[in-house]
């Protein structure tokens, strides 16, 4: 029974010893876009979009560490609708929470480390804006925001 505490206790102390912790700030940008099946629009493009947030990251031993993170992110599409000789511009811009446990590994390769890792991502909608440009006179252009609610059936819209 004495030697199953002592293992217990040197693999605590050997975990502690590598268990580094690290918090800080991110942000960044990238170009977001949309892909749909079945839709009449087949002209979506990317537009860029941004992020910012803070995480924290737990070193569990030389080579293992679990990071979370959460983050204000914004991404959109525009696209180019046409019906007919009417043709429009639509800009879209959705922000949203998100949450992003994940699990890395990072091994030494020579004098660096390689960091590989996997996890999931939860966002949560926060609103955003819409834009929608004419290109003919008679067909004036209109903007505004986009909103998340419950529908009557009881279901999410998304956007």
């Amino acid at each position: 029974m004495k030697r199953i505490g002592l293992i217990l206790v040197l693999v605590m102390i050997s975990s502690v010893i590598y268990a580094q912790f690290s918090a800080g700030i991110r942000g960044g940008g990238g170009l977001a876009t949309l892909h749909t099946k079945g839709s009449e629009t087949k002209f979506f493009r990317a537009t860029p979009g941004w992020q910012a947030g803070i995480f924290a990251a737990q070193g569990i031993s030389r080579t293992f560490q679990l990071q979370a993170s959460l983050d204000l992110t914004s991404k959109g599409y525009r696209d180019f609708v046409r019906y007919g000789k009417i043709k429009f511009n639509d800009y879209y811009r959705v922000n949203y929470l998100e949450l992003t446990p994940q699990f890395f590994i990072t091994p030494r390769a020579g004098k660096g480390k390689i960091l590989a890792g996997v996890g999931l991502s939860v966002g949560y909608g926060l609103g955003g804006r819409w834009k929608q440009k004419s290109f003919m006179d008679s067909i004036p252009s209109t903007h505004g925001k986009l909103i998340f609610c419950k529908c009557p059936e009881g279901c999410r819209q998304r956007y």
